[in-house]
């Protein structure tokens, strides 16, 4: 399997921002021959010109020859600038994926994070279905490890939200004790009002960074507890009462269809089971009776989990 990267759909936004750029440079060189005095002003054209096409240039350069295959057996990817991944899919731990974005976590907690790809849930859906899995914790050990895993995400968004909602205010405070003062008629006290301000202000960012980097950190371990539970329930939980026969699974284990045979006779049914809030399986769906399993629909793209679980 094959990753699909956007390159060609960002590139025309790229092309027309570059020539924006070029626009800018060229505008402050005509005012520059027509009138040198007035380009003295104008030098704000240069300026953003230039800073555009600097920023133009390694956006065009990110996943320039970019590549992802994946086989039975192993991964490897080019990505963004000099991003490399070679290794065993025996290796990955987890995998998961975001708008455009494919995450992929190997031993040690490594992670390798490729933006850009168009099929980043096909390719995560795919790895999982190949990558190893032991349950090493029982589902209600790990519900707790989410829960607090959540807390701290969530004490962490409102720590970066209240920082932001800090400095905001503040500067009006500032401007409002300034007034209208010229920087020529600043006294000591205002010299002192604006550095300490300024201090405060740096050091909300400074907190507001931090916080909101450490709640971006536990996006994956809450997808990879919430895939652990999930995975392990499924395989671990006996099914619903009657003569199971089959028990099949989605690659990412967001629900478990069971076949059922009636006794002494060929006819089956199956039933689907999907998790509430709480993580816990419930019966959403029971399907009408099938003369034999030939009848069945086609659950080829399914897990087969008999194994594991009668």
């Amino acid at each position: 399997m094959e990753g699909v990267f956007l390159r060609k759909k960002y590139n025309i936004w790229l092309y027309l921002l570059f020539v924006c750029g070029l626009l800018f440079i060229g505008m402050y060189v005509f005012l520059n021959i027509v009138d040198s005095e007035a380009t003295g002003v104008l030098l704000i054209f240069l300026i953003v010109g230039i800073l555009t096409c600097l920023f133009v240039i390694p956006c065009w350069l990110l996943n320039l020859g970019a590549f992802i295959k994946i086989d039975e057996d192993s991964i490897q990817a080019k990505y963004h600038w000099f991003g490399n991944i070679n290794g065993k899919l025996s290796n990955v731990t987890f995998a998961v994926a975001r708008v455009n974005t494919l995450c992929v976590q190997f031993h040690q907690d490594k992670t390798y994070a490729v933006m850009g790809v168009g099929n980043a849930y096909e390719l995560a859906s795919f790895i999982r279905q190949k990558m190893p899995f032991t349950a090493t914790k029982q589902p209600n050990v790990l519900l707790e490890e989410l829960k607090c895993l959540k807390a701290c995400e969530k004490k962490g968004r409102i720590y970066s939200l209240a920082g932001l909602a800090f400095m905001v205010p503040v500067l009006f405070v500032m401007l409002f004790l300034m007034g209208e003062k010229d920087l020529a008629a600043f006294r000591t006290i205002d010299w002192i009002i604006v550095a300490v301000i300024g201090v405060m202000e740096a050091a909300t960012a400074v907190a507001v960074g931090y916080f909101a980097a450490k709640t971006k950190k536990t996006y994956i371990p809450i997808e990879k507890l919430r895939y652990e539970i999930q995975r392990s329930t499924i395989e671990t939980k006996l099914p619903l009462p009657g003569n199971a026969v089959k028990v099949y699974a989605d690659e990412n284990y967001t629900g478990r269809i069971t076949v059922f045979r009636h006794p002494h006779e060929n006819t089956v049914y199956y039933t689907l089971q999907e998790f509430n809030q709480d993580y816990t399986l419930i019966k959403t769906y029971e399907s009408e009776t099938y003369p034999d399993s030939s009848q069945l629909p086609d659950f080829e793209s399914f897990i087969d989990i008999t194994e594991k679980v009668l």
